[in-house]
């Protein structure tokens, strides 16, 4: 038998390869969903594995054909997570993290619901995580009435605060 290639960062289409689990056999993939599958290395080079089997799981992100939850959901985990993301200064690098839970878009999926047409994803808290509890489906004009606001205040210099305002 041939020697075994390492695979080991490797990407396959949405998968990319974790490791090799001998008593399996096979390779463990992280799916660009979140979930993880184990596979053998032959099922990775044919094509005929593609992914953790999530578009049939619940049929949010078809090559080229992503649904605007699953959508949402990228550019979150994008925008937190990625500093070469051009908002990550005002996400990620100001702090603002997406919970464990959500970094696998069924769990997303399943905490915030199909996104409703003409409605995005909102923090309620601006300071506070992408999270349950934290975020809701917003129309634009919800979202304008809960984000920041910049406003002079005088004193004897005049300073630039930040004040942001809540929901109504």
């Amino acid at each position: 038998m041939p020697p075994r290639l390492n695979l080991v960062g490797k990407r396959f289409v949405k998968l990319t390869v974790l490791s090799y689990v001998e008593t399996r056999n096979g390779w463990k993939c992280k799916c660009d969903c979140g979930n993880e599958v184990i596979t053998r290395g032959s099922r990775l080079s044919s094509g005929r594995v593609k992914s953790c089997g999530c578009y049939s799981k619940h049929g949010h992100a078809p090559t080229n054909n992503h649904s605007s939850t699953y959508i949402s959901w990228v550019h979150i985990i994008g925008r937190c997570n990625n500093p070469k993301s051009d908002k990550y200064k005002n996400y990620g690098g100001r702090g603002i993290k997406v919970c464990d839970r959500w970094l696998n878009f069924v769990n997303f999926l399943e905490d915030m619901g199909i996104r409703p047409i003409g409605k995005s994803i909102d923090r309620i808290n601006n300071d506070g995580n992408y999270e349950p509890g934290n975020c809701r489906w917003a129309t634009r004009s919800e979202q304008e009435l809960n984000k920041c606001r910049k406003a002079h205040v005088s004193n004897e210099v005049t300073n630039l605060r930040t004040l942001c305002l809540g929901t109504l």
